[in-house]
């Protein structure tokens, strides 16, 4: 069983305690809620850095299309 200091007086008091013993003051648990919604959203942003499949323009374009795009892209910009 773990210890941690009351954050009013500064006890060593069980992790598991609701308030501390020596003053009263209650301790404040990560609700599971809490707990529920922070899972949920660390899912949420491994799920999303591991699919990343980004959206590349060329693969939704025929072969054809794609060069005449390029070119024009380069010319628009000065370049050649």
């Amino acid at each position: 069983m773990g210890l941690i200091k009351c954050k009013a007086c500064g006890a060593e008091i069980s992790k598991k305690a609701k308030k501390c013993p020596q003053c009263g003051d209650p301790q404040s648990q990560p609700s599971f809620v809490l707990r529920f919604f922070l899972f949920i959203i660390i899912i949420g942003f491994l799920s999303a850095v591991i699919n990343d499949d980004s959206v590349d323009v060329d693969k939704h374009i025929p072969a054809n299309k794609s060069a005449s795009i390029k070119q024009n892209d380069l010319e628009s910009t000065g370049r050649k």
